[in-house]
Parts: C-alpha cells; structure tokens; sequence
C-alpha cells in the first residue's frame, strides 16, 4: 500500500511507469504498438475477445442520480475554487 492509502500491484505499477516513461523511445508500445502493450503481464487474464464484444461486467459501476451528479468525486475537488489558466 501506498502512502495513500491505495494498493496497486506490481504489474500495475511496472504498467503505469513502462506507459509513462518519459523518453518515447523507450515507452512500452513504441515497438511492436498495441500488441507490446496486450502482452504486458497486467493484461494476462483479460480476454480481449470478450472486452471487444462487450461481455465483461464492470468490476465496479457508480451510481449517477443524474448528469450533473457529482457523489462520486472527492469534495475537496468539487468544492475547489476555479482558476483561469494561462497557456503562453
């Protein structure tokens, strides 16, 4: 567990960094695409057939009272105050 409190295993995390790695060269995908990216150990279990057709069940599915329903986000975000960003 994290200092947040999050467990994330280690193929996620070997994922996570391979994904954004920062040099592009060395960024899981660059050499064999979406393929290098399937065969990552994370992904070992997904059948990617049954992803494609739609037969997997979300593993957790939010409940939404409406479209502007904002129970799911943390309300130290939602309470933020806005401010306008600048880019040159």
């Amino acid at each position: 567990m994290d200092k947040h409190g999050v467990e994330v295993s280690r193929d996620a995390r070997d994922l996570i960094s391979k994904m954004l790695c920062k040099n592009r060269n060395e960024r899981l995908g660059k050499v064999n695409d979406v393929d290098e990216i399937m065969g990552h150990p994370w992904f070992a279990e997904l059948d990617i057939d049954e992803l494609v057709h739609k037969k997997i069940t979300a593993p957790f599915i939010p409940k939404i009272d409406s479209i502007k329903d904002l129970q799911n986000f943390d309300p130290d975000v939602v309470n933020e105050q806005l401010t306008e960003s600048i880019i040159p």
